[in-house]
């Protein structure tokens, strides 16, 4: 079980509603349900949620993870956030 912490890491700002589309569709694509993306980057469910819809940020360790988890480069995970 993952619980939920907030964490002062660097974090990477984005408008919610690009963020929200983009990353949906990846982790859709890859076949990932909220839950079980959230527990493979290590933050529990409703954080996770609440930044995919852009309303908390994702930090920098978070970002790195995900690219990993979705099998994308960093730069790729990035770019979402600052186009």
């Amino acid at each position: 079980m993952v619980y939920c912490t907030y964490t002062t890491n660097q974090t990477v700002k984005k408008g919610g509603v690009k963020v929200k589309n983009d990353l949906r569709e990846l982790r859709l694509r890859r076949g990932l349900s909220q839950s079980a993306l959230a527990q493979m980057i290590g933050i529990c469910e409703v954080s996770y949620a609440r930044k995919e819809r852009g309303q908390r940020e994702f930090s920098a360790s978070e970002i790195a993870k995900l690219a990993q988890v979705l099998k994308l480069k960093p730069t790729a995970i990035v770019k979402i956030f600052l186009t």
